[in-house]
């Protein structure tokens, strides 16, 4: 190496170590974009700002559409027409009803928060413990009936007709602990048919 590379080899250590700043010249070139790439760059932050609202609004509109979807399915003809009239109550109508007030009232729905509080499973849920409530109280009315299971079985009917897409997960657990009780009643009386 000659002198005059031993020089600038030196005064470039040096001055990055010591973070000497780069010469004006040079600077635009190291970082600083120019005039024009500011000004491409604003409008390319613009319109792509544009686009993301486009983009949000038909994601929400997508999500609306699934969880109608989901209400739908959930009340479908074949879950539904097995549900019977159990202490007066019709039940297939009365969760028809549910759902229906649940989808006018997603349609509604003006934010993603709203819609991601609706939970079809529930339905899902409410129909099983239904069909299961039907299923006791035509087994105890084969039996001669039995009032304690009566009551439990019209207790656990209520709290699932009560259920909507936006009660809480675990407000159906309630009307299972009802019919598992009206169950328990029931299987006691089939056991030992002389207990009162």
């Amino acid at each position: 190496m000659n002198r005059y590379t031993r020089i600038l080899t030196a005064g470039l250590v040096a001055a990055v170590s010591f973070g000497v700043a780069a010469p004006p010249a040079f600077a635009a070139a190291a970082g600083r974009p120019a005039h024009a790439d500011v000004v491409k760059a604003d409008q390319g932050q613009a319109a792509a700002s544009h686009g993301n609202a486009g983009q949000a609004q038909g994601q929400f509109d997508r999500l609306i559409e699934r969880t109608d979807r989901a209400l739908a399915r959930a009340i479908k003809e074949t879950r539904v027409s097995k549900l019977a009239v159990i202490g007066g109550n019709d039940t297939k109508a009365a969760v028809i009803a549910n759902v229906d007030a649940d989808r006018a009232e997603l349609a509604a729905a003006t934010a993603v928060e709203q819609v991601k509080q609706y939970r079809p499973v529930n339905y899902v849920l409410v129909v099983n413990v239904l069909r299961q409530a039907a299923k006791v109280q035509t087994e105890s009315d084969a039996l001669g009936g039995d009032a304690e299971v009566d009551a439990l079985v019209r207790s656990a009917v209520e709290k699932a007709l009560a259920v909507t897409a936006l009660t809480p997960r675990d407000s159906i657990k309630s009307a299972r602990a009802d019919l598992a009780a009206a169950r328990g009643v029931l299987e006691a009386v089939v056991a030992d048919p002389l207990v009162p």
